[in-house]
């Protein structure tokens, strides 16, 4: 088969969106930490109770709300109860207080009780609190904070082992994620395979591995979170299959990424994905109708998906391979007028944000996008003031520039492949 550039560079980039789920650009430090301040302020300025709180009762209430989306009540709640009190250190409901309350970006106040606990010298309640606020800065992608947090690790012996595990892949996702790949992988390994969090680090393992392009190690990580899950497949393990395929396809093992493509149930959010795969692996292989039966497939979805839109072009491109241009002729012009409408709709996203529909799933998820309109909504239910105001303005900026800067680089994927469909049509008409 004839090197032909869709082919490559499609398969190339689907690769690398394999690795890991999109990472979305952190949100600057100093907005977070101005919001922890405004949340520090407006915990402060409520009431609070003199009398002992039942910090299981507080829990539920603060959760009920949260479930809610009633983001400020929730605040209230905690601070009415006065939880964020050293004399609450050592009840057993603690950790889950701190959680729900890092939930409403409390992580000015849990700062604050942590340097309570590291006077006390109370070993116990400091690993507790370290261990969530690391996961919400993780959530938030600030990684050096994760580092700096979990950099002693006496602290992970005084965490239950779930916890003990799953600071294990903060940490090492943290390290990853400032490059620091070989760091990564030592943590990873002291995960036990009975560990929940297990499959987790296997993924992040292999990642790190892919990156280094130490494929026979990516591969048998992979393979080795998915034979500890192998009797009740979820979406952890469609992404692993699916992620394992593509590198197969990488590094040449094509009847092997076929195989873990139609591992990917159908009702998978990575069905499509997996779908593109198959189709890109049989053309590898030569077999161009079962590529393309799977990018018809992909052709018939009514969605609007990166992988549907991969698959006009891929589509044409197959039936050039058969010979059958005229058919090919067709496909060409309709992937044309398909990419056309595509640009045009993804223009006029980009001056109405108001329902944002993403071709790529990873920015449906976007971590930063998702925070964000949490951060706004807890803001909406504060008494207003300037610095709230103001704060306001600064998140919906950001989310703003974050919904273009995505949109953008959807537009530019649409717009190549605009090029290409024209391209292989206007060659078709040289050939004729």
């Amino acid at each position: 088969m004839a090197s032909y550039f869709p082919l490559r560079s499609i398969c190339a980039l689907l690769w690398m969106l394999s690795l890991t789920a999109w990472a979305a650009s952190p949100t600057p430090a100093n907005l977070d930490d101005e919001l922890g301040r405004v949340i520090s302020i407006t915990y402060n300025s409520f009431p609070k109770s003199t009398a002992s709180a039942n910090l299981a009762e507080v829990r539920r209430q603060a959760e009920k709300a949260y479930q809610a989306k009633e983001y400020a009540n929730v605040l209230q709640i905690l601070a009415t109860n006065n939880v964020f009190n050293a004399a609450y250190l050592n009840d057993a409901e603690m950790q889950a207080i701190v959680r729900v309350a890092l939930q409403v970006y409390g992580n000015t106040l849990v700062e604050q009780l942590l340097v309570e606990a590291q006077q006390q010298a109370n070993t116990q309640a400091e690993a507790r609190l370290t261990f969530e606020l690391a996961r919400f800065y993780a959530a938030n992608e600030r990684w050096p904070e994760v580092t700096r947090l979990l950099g002693d690790n006496s602290l992970f012996e005084q965490l239950i082992p779930d916890n003990k595990a799953e600071a294990y892949v903060l940490q090492g996702t943290a390290l990853q994620k400032q490059k620091k790949h070989r760091e990564a992988l030592r943590i990873y390994e002291k995960i036990p395979a009975d560990s929940k969090h297990f499959r987790v680090a296997q993924l992040n393992l292999a990642s790190a591995n892919l990156r280094q392009e130490w494929w026979t190690d990516a591969h048998a990580a992979i393979n080795n979170a998915l034979k500890e899950h192998k009797n009740k497949r979820d979406a952890l393990d469609y992404r692993l299959f699916t992620m394992l395929g593509y590198s197969q396809i990488q590094f040449g093992f094509y009847r092997d990424a076929r195989e873990s493509f139609r591992n990917v149930a159908i009702s998978s959010e990575y069905a499509q994905r997996a779908l593109l795969g198959l189709g890109v692996a049989a053309l590898h292989q030569q077999d161009f109708i079962g590529a393309l039966n799977a990018f018809d497939k992909l052709r018939a979805q009514p969605q609007r998906d990166i992988s549907v839109a991969e698959a006009y072009l891929l589509s044409a491109f197959t039936l050039r391979q058969l010979e059958q241009f005229d058919a090919a002729t067709g496909r060409y012009e309709e992937a044309i007028d398909y990419y056309q409408k595509l640009s045009t709709e993804i223009t006029a996203q980009a001056n109405n944000t108001a329902a944002i529909h993403f071709l790529r799933p990873e920015h449906s998820s976007d971590k930063l996008l998702r925070n964000n309109a949490v951060k706004i909504a807890l803001l909406d239910g504060l008494n207003p003031t300037p610095q709230i105001t103001h704060l306001k303005g600064k998140l919906s900026t950001e989310s703003g520039q974050r919904v273009s800067e995505l949109l953008r680089e959807e537009k530019n994927a649409i717009d190549s492949y605009l090029s290409q469909s024209r391209f292989g049509l206007a060659s078709l008409y040289d050939h004729k």
